[in-house]
């Protein structure tokens, strides 16, 4: 088996099925050095039965950090909320071993603490 790849990028649109997809690189995830993973999250998760918080449990496990893709950047959740299963349409990026500290970064209030903005160039 040849050894991982030094930085992996993976864009996942499976319409409901990105976490069994994600699930199935487990292998690839864990052992790859640096990786970055933009999935989307639409309402087509719950009716294929996932869990966007499992999901997220699962990468955190592997040592990944999770960011909602916004218009002006990266926010990094430090916290997962209940009603981020019922969002309509997002999208989000799981990342490990990817330094951001090329960009400019504020801190955001919210009523569950602070989430770090990653504000593109």
């Amino acid at each position: 088996m040849p050894p991982p790849a030094k930085e992996v990028f993976i864009k996942i649109d499976a319409e409901g099925f990105e976490f069994p997809v994600i699930r199935g690189g487990k292998t690839l995830l864990d052992k790859s050095p640096s990786v970055a993973i933009l999935f989307e999250f639409s309402f087509a998760w719950k009716e294929s039965g996932e869990s966007i918080e499992q999901c997220f449990q699962f990468l955190n496990s592997l040592g990944y950090d999770f960011y909602r893709l916004t218009p002006y950047g990266l926010e990094h959740l430090r916290f997962i909320t209940q009603d981020m299963n019922h969002i309509q349409y997002c999208n989000y990026v799981a990342l490990k071993g990817v330094d951001l500290s090329a960009f400019s970064a504020m801190n955001i209030p919210s009523p569950y603490g602070e989430n770090l903005l990653v504000r593109f160039p």
